[in-house]
């Protein structure tokens, strides 16, 4: 068997919601989800601190690991539909992310191009 040259990549993404319930829906069956290819979304922790997140009931860090090989738009259409309706905005080293198909590819590629 040929072993893959792909790398994997990991981003931390902090989600600000609106209402806690909607990680849940997230995660239906556990704390990890797949994703297309070798995508995969994990749930980090909830923070319910309204002093630290005035505009939503919380924030929650979630891990997104995906290898080099998987094509970004890919990843981010379907991050995306699992995301919109549900955030109210999105981080990434405290830099705010467009909760967009194309928000998420710009993050995606410009992590891999950074990692390279």
């Amino acid at each position: 068997m040929e072993a893959s040259n792909d790398k994997q990549f990991t981003i931390l993404l902090t989600l600000r919601i609106a209402k806690p319930a909607d990680v849940m829906a997230l995660f239906p069956d556990g704390n990890e989800v797949q994703g297309p290819a070798t995508c995969r979304l994990r749930f980090g922790e909830i923070v319910t601190e309204r002093s630290l997140f005035p505009n939503a009931d919380a924030a929650v860090t979630l891990v997104l690991s995906f290898t080099s090989g998987v094509i970004s738009k890919v990843v981010a259409s379907w991050l995306y539909d699992k995301l919109k309706h549900r955030a109210v905005s999105l981080s990434v080293h405290k830099r705010t992310i467009e909760i967009t198909p194309e928000g998420i590819t710009r993050l995606i590629d410009e992590t891999v191009e950074s990692r390279q």
